[in-house]
């Protein structure tokens, strides 16, 4: 795992079409790299999914095309268009967000982006089952994965590689926890995990704020 983050739920959030495929089937989808850079849902777009780099340039000198010359600072930004791999990607709540709420039943609160990313969500807060079947899915297929929390750049000053895990400050928000398979395919792929109403509830987007965690069984998710 990238990072050593501990969470107590994921959460997914998308069509309801999309949601009730994962929900009864398992079915995690997982698109490319570059898709995310032009698709049309705002929620998810960024221009710069997969940057190789940011560098910060002390001084440049550009040209226009009447051949006069300005000078100044710039920001250069590394971004290939060969495929690198698939990205299948969740939201978190981090347990060190949760702590001083121990051993008590509590309203969860989740970021106001959430209720335009879809109509319909899917909370799992059996973890460590999710992430074994996910596992299980990919050694089934012969998938080689990587998986973690993104970590969020201020592209005003960073000036560093850059991988897959990595996401401009903008998004910080959404606290994405991602899965990520090496391929330089061109379209997406499918991993199929299974039923998952052992470990994850179905709603409709609109009813997260009525959802209540019980930390006393680190795993119960309720709608009031």
């Amino acid at each position: 795992m990238n990072g050593q983050i501990t969470y107590n739920l994921f959460y997914k959030i998308g069509q309801k079409q999309h949601m009730e495929d994962l929900f009864t089937h398992g079915k995690m989808y997982l698109n490319t790299l570059i898709f995310y850079r032009t698709c049309e849902n705002q929620f998810m777009r960024d221009p710069h999914e997969g940057l190789d780099f940011i560098m910060q340039m002390p001084e440049v000198t550009l040209h226009d095309e009447s051949g006069q010359q300005s000078k100044g600072p710039a920001t250069l930004f590394g971004l290939s268009n060969a495929p690198k791999g698939n990205v299948y990607c969740l939201h978190g709540i981090r347990r060190d967000s949760l702590e001083n709420k121990m051993h008590e039943k509590f309203k969860m609160s989740f970021n106001s982006h959430v209720f335009t990313g879809g109509d319909t969500a899917v909370l799992i807060w059996d973890i460590q089952t999710f992430l074994d079947r996910v596992k299980s899915a990919m050694e089934s297929e012969n998938r080689i994965y990587e998986y973690g929390p993104v970590l969020y750049y201020d592209p005003k000053v960073t000036h560093d590689k850059l991988d897959h895990f990595d996401k401009d400050i903008f998004f910080k928000d959404q606290e994405e926890v991602r899965f990520f398979i090496p391929s330089d395919e061109s379209g997406h792929i499918e991993i199929f995990i299974g039923h998952m109403g052992d470990i994850a509830t179905l709603l409709p987007t609109d009813q997260l704020k009525n959802v209540a965690y019980e930390w006393t069984t680190g795993s119960q998710i309720v709608s009031e």
